[in-house]
């Protein structure tokens, strides 16, 4: 029997780390490091955020990083959680 891991082929694409030979997009890259960026400007540490939002700090450093790709619904918590607008994390794209 196979164990049912994050590369499972029933695991969302958007939810799936990047194999090695994949490129993260450049959109994930933006998006993950300007969620990093207004969470240090305004004060939260990572994990006082992952605690609000429920969610690890492994997958909150591959959603910094751009390695897993941050849904809409999340964005919209983490945006309520810093104080900003969704568009915040797009600026300058």
């Amino acid at each position: 029997m196979s164990s049912i891991g994050s590369n499972d082929r029933n695991t969302p694409n958007h939810e799936r780390p990047l194999d090695s030979d994949d490129e993260r997009h450049p959109v994930d890259i933006q998006v993950g490091s300007r969620v990093r960026l207004r969470r240090i400007s305004v004060g939260i540490s990572e994990e006082g955020l992952c605690a609000a939002l429920g969610v690890t700090a492994e997958r909150m450093h591959e959603y910094e990083s751009g390695v897993t790709r941050i849904g809409a619904s999340l964005l919209y918590e983490i945006s309520k959680q810093l104080k900003c607008p969704p568009r915040v994390f797009f600026e300058d794209m």
